[in-house]
């Protein structure tokens, strides 16, 4: 086994120390600076989440660096600092149509202690699935 393939096991193995909940439908995450990227969060963990987004065509969500997270009027999270991890298309979502749907893995950077407060609200409240009772 390669170094290079040993790093990729040990990053991933790394991600993967809290389990991620699914969210409900409709809590969102948009990129900042450019707010281009916009999509749904399907789930999340302390350490990060998976966004499924529809690739406008508006910049690299590789070179966003915070993300605000809401869900409708009732929740707002904002300047969540993160890295992307992964950022790959999601084959078959819309057949026959130009419309490129992707998923990007991200992981949280240093959270300040209200970020840290809301994202355990979230967790604890828009989730499909308690996080205590999750396998």
């Amino acid at each position: 086994m390669g170094l290079m393939h040993m790093m990729m096991n040990t990053e991933y193995i790394e991600q993967r120390k809290h389990r991620r909940v699914r969210v409900q439908e409709g809590v969102f995450g948009v990129l900042r600076p450019h707010f281009t990227h916009l999509g749904q969060i399907i789930d999340i963990s302390a350490a990060g989440l998976a966004l499924r987004y529809v690739a406008s065509g508006g910049g690299d969500a590789n070179e966003s660096c915070e993300m605000d997270i809401f869900f409708g009027k009732d929740f707002y999270l904002g300047r969540i600092p993160f890295k992307a991890v992964s950022d790959f298309e999601i084959a078959g979502e819309f057949p026959n149509s130009p419309v490129t749907v992707r998923r990007l893995g991200v992981q949280f950077g240093e959270l300040t202690e209200g970020q840290r407060s809301q994202l355990a609200y979230l967790m604890q409240n828009l989730t499909i699935e308690s996080p205590h009772m999750a396998n």
